[in-house]
């Protein structure tokens, strides 16, 4: 009986553990839960691992465009879960058509991000105050492919041939160009800086 009880609670502690990080990113971005006009999900869920959840959709046979976008979530914490990290990726392959002629697609990722610390119980966006004071003028030293949005922490691939991407791997925010990493960001006291 005991082994039972024992069981019992482990698998509700595991159940709510797992179910923390959507409900976190559900009060975070609630728009990621609404469904279409037909009541069908307009983002689908996957809970990739304990500490990952990625939402994501995409828009298939359209003649001029195939647009795919994605939201992975994950605790810079584990242990206290008071940071979260958002990472978009926004994919677009659009036909150009310069002085008429018809080009071959040229795919570009865009892609951005922005870290969450929940304070009094409410998850507010510190991505400015997170970063490295250098952090805009380095992105356009090493990247002058990348170009910066509006949308705070948000960037555009501006030359195919010089594309641009980031990952997030075990504390480590990697930008890489053409599948070399060109700058580290590592997750250190609460804030992110340049790893040499």
């Amino acid at each position: 009986m005991k082994l039972f009880l024992c069981s019992l609670f482990l698998c509700s502690a595991f159940l709510s553990y797992g179910q923390l990080l959507p409900r976190t990113v559900k009060k975070i971005n609630p728009s990621l839960f609404i469904n279409n006009m037909k009541n069908e999900r307009v983002f689908q869920q996957a809970n990739i691992r304990e500490n990952l959840v990625v939402f994501s959709r995409g828009f298939e046979n359209r003649s001029l465009e195939e647009i795919q976008q994605s939201f992975h979530y994950s605790f810079l914490d584990t242990k206290t879960q008071e940071w979260l990290l958002e990472l978009r990726f926004d994919r677009h392959d659009l036909p150009l058509n310069n002085d008429g002629f018809s080009n071959p697609i040229i795919g570009s990722n865009d892609f951005g991000f922005k870290i969450y610390h929940k304070i009094d119980d409410q998850w507010k966006d510190v991505t400015l105050e997170c970063l490295p004071d250098d952090f805009l003028n380095k992105i356009t030293q090493e990247l002058p492919a990348l170009q910066k949005g509006s949308l705070g922490m948000y960037f555009y691939n501006q030359i195919s041939a010089e594309n641009v991407q980031f990952e997030y791997d075990k504390m480590r925010l990697a930008f890489k160009q053409n599948g070399k990493t060109i700058l580290n960001l590592l997750w250190k006291h609460n804030t992110f800086v340049w790893k040499k």
